[in-house]
């Protein structure tokens, strides 16, 4: 929520894309349950490696980059 979190690993099901939006909620595994927090982000960067295993990244997954979302004033 402080915006910190910049990218996030992900499986590619939903085909990502620049400029999608992902609501991300709070997760506390020890309880194996979501809480209230929350948070918006945008994609603003999607890594897809053609050859997966040069840096590790599984086939299917992606690297996210992303930050917090703010609605264009005009929409507030």
């Amino acid at each position: 929520m402080a915006g910190r979190k910049t990218f996030e690993v992900r499986r590619n099901d939903r085909k990502y894309k620049v400029g999608d939006l992902i609501l991300l909620w709070e997760y506390n595994p020890d309880r194996e349950m979501f809480l209230d927090r929350h948070c918006l982000v945008e994609v603003i960067y999607v890594y897809k490696e053609e050859r997966y295993r040069r840096i590790g990244l599984r086939r299917g997954y992606v690297v996210l980059g992303i930050k917090n979302f703010e609605a264009p004033q005009d929409l507030v």
